[in-house]
């Protein structure tokens, strides 16, 4: 499986850079404000994700601690480490993941970490 075989929520801090790209790659994705989510919690965004069978792309850890700390259910999480406000500065990090063949099961966390030139792409899957 590719990222463009899933389908994406991005979460407000990811830039329409970032959107851009996966929609010229024909990812289904779709923002947080596209959804009507805007300003929502992210309670309530994991929650919309989940009903709408979606994976949460973002910035924040917030949504892990959610899922694993409070439980609450999720489909995946991927996550673009460190948090840039320029989204072409996580663009090497997101082709590189659209470039890996992934081998998910849902419920399923990614992390796709830049340090200088190097990507680390970290994936787990987790059993209901």
């Amino acid at each position: 499986m590719q990222l463009n075989d899933l389908r994406l929520l991005s979460d407000e801090n990811i830039s329409p850079v970032l959107l851009d790209y996966l929609l010229e790659r024909g990812c289904d994705v779709v923002s947080v404000e596209q959804a009507g989510l805007t300003g929502a919690s992210d309670v309530k965004v994991l929650e919309w994700a989940y009903q709408e069978l979606r994976v949460i792309l973002t910035q924040d850890s917030d949504f892990g601690k959610l899922a694993f700390v409070h439980k609450k259910p999720f489909i995946g999480i991927i996550r673009l480490w460190p948090g840039h406000l320029l989204g072409r500065l996580h663009l090497p990090t997101l082709e590189a993941v659209s470039n890996t063949e992934l081998v998910v099961d849902t419920p399923f966390v990614i992390v796709a970490e830049k340090t200088g030139d190097t990507i680390q792409i970290r994936m787990r899957n987790y059993a209901k």
